[in-house]
């Protein structure tokens, strides 16, 4: 990206720990030494813990903005308050511009890119646990303002193999760039990540050395409890606050006090190394998701780009038929998508005795029924003696129909349903719900087209 419109590239690079920095291009495929990029009042910029960066102009005053992701929180700009070739950032940041009740941007890297073909940049955006969601621009290519996640990759849950193997499915820190990979005019998905390898480091433990283990164990935890983890945070604020004004001094002292903190701990670990069995590395895997033709996509796909039947501030529900015409004893398939606000979650389809499920009760033509109601798999979360189900950003309910035998072509084939929901977030639930209906023509010669299906 060119920082300064001098015509040459330059490269910004986030950091681990918050710290933007800036590669000045020299021209050539050289870059000048580091600099560590500061705010108006010469304060370094904090983008978040391994930040990626991005330069856009955010606001529609011709100038670049210095727009943040990062593995942990929302995703962030800066202003540009000084020119497009003298740069000044303010030292505050803003939230990314969002449809009200879409919440906020989350993500360990946010990749903007046209990606619906409509002629302005949205974002793709990759995150910690591995899913990759696509928050829609509905404002201007050069003032966004973004629409809540769909989801594009689920998250592929946690991912450990053994070393030498290859995994069937991409893990997390999932960092995405989008390029038509493959050339043929559709925008790919490009994914990094991080997956755990074990490797055996010894024949497994006697009974004797299985005791000595325990016991250094509860030492270290002892150890850890009573010298170590109280003065963790303390110590770590106080190196960051120093090393950012830039008193290298007191960087060495607080370092030294780190190192005699860890050196009970150390020792013991050391102890301990003999007894381990397993062994634990990182690797990383780069992933190819190819876009496929809007034709070849499925019915559970193709609900999250119609427009919504119904908006609140907590759940927007879309809804989708397979067909436009059917055949009589024909089936169907009609996808009830609920897109979940950051934050928020809803509930399972089954009953329990400390939450309201999420329900869809069909409204069909005498002798049409329902074959079958696919949910995907729920997030078991257990509070007190209650396992919940839960459902948390995009979660598509498939319903298979059955016309029957009985219908009469040329005919309408009118379905509805009442659909309702328990939506919570901490302390506060809120009940909402919709009626949503859709006419199949039912016909000899049926197409293959979807159907949206308009709520209220």
């Amino acid at each position: 990206m060119d920082f300064d419109a001098d015509g040459i590239d330059d490269v910004i690079a986030g950091s681990i720990y918050e710290d933007i920095y800036l590669f000045r291009g020299l021209g050539d495929g050289k870059f000048a030494k580091r600099q560590l990029l500061k705010d108006k009042n010469g304060k370094p910029l904090e983008g978040g813990y391994c930040c990626t960066t991005e330069l856009l102009d955010m606001d529609a005053d011709t100038d670049l903005d210095l727009v943040c992701a990062s593995r942990i929180g929302a995703a962030k700009w800066f202003k540009n308050v000084g020119s497009r070739s003298a740069p000044e950032f303010e030292s505050k940041s803003r939230p990314l511009p969002m449809e009200k009740g879409a919440g906020s941007v989350s993500g360990s890297n946010a990749a903007y890119t046209d990606w619906d073909g409509d002629g302005k940049r949205d974002l793709v955006v990759g995150s910690e646990r591995g899913q990759i969601v696509w928050h829609r621009n509905t404002g201007q290519d050069n003032k966004p303002l973004f629409s809540a996640a769909q989801q594009l990759l689920k998250d592929p849950g946690f991912i450990r193999i053994k070393e030498g193997e290859v995994p069937v499915v991409h893990g997390g820190r999932a960092k995405v760039n989008i390029v038509d990979y493959d050339n043929d005019g559709l925008l790919d998905i490009l994914l990094g990540d991080v997956t755990s390898c074990t490797y055996d480091t010894r024949p497994p433990l006697t009974d004797e050395e299985i005791k000595e283990k325990e016991a250094l164990e509860k030492e270290v935890e002892e150890t850890g409890n009573k010298t170590y983890y109280a003065e963790l945070n303390r110590l770590n604020k106080l190196y960051w606050a120093a090393k950012k004004a830039e008193d290298f001094e007191q960087v060495k002292k607080i370092k030294a006090i780190q190192a005699e903190q860890r050196r009970p701990l150390d020792e013991l670990y050391k102890k301990l190394r003999p007894f381990r069995t397993t062994g634990y590395k990182s690797h990383g895997w780069v992933w190819f998701y190819r876009q496929v033709p809007k034709g070849e996509l499925t019915v559970s796909q193709k609900v999250l780009s119609v427009e919504p039947a119904i908006k609140s501030g907590e759940v927007t529900l879309r809804t989708l038929a397979s067909h436009t015409s059917v055949a009589p004893g024909q089936e169907l398939q009609v996808a009830v998508c609920f897109q979940i606000s950051n934050g928020w979650h809803i509930y399972g389809p089954e009953k329990g005795d400390f939450y309201l499920p999420t329900q869809i009760d069909w409204k069909l033509p005498t002798g049409t029924s329902i074959k079958e109601v696919h949910w995907p798999e729920p997030l078991l979360v257990t509070t007190g003696d209650s396992i919940q189900p839960t459902y948390q950003g995009t979660v598509t309910a498939l319903v298979t129909i059955v016309v029957s035998k009985e219908a009469k072509p040329g005919s309408q084939l009118k379905l509805a349903a009442d659909v309702r929901w328990q939506v919570c977030r901490e302390l506060l639930c809120k009940l909402g719900g919709a009626t949503i209906e859709t006419s199949v023509a039912v016909d000899a010669a049926a197409t293959g087209k979807s159907a949206r299906a308009d709520g209220n």
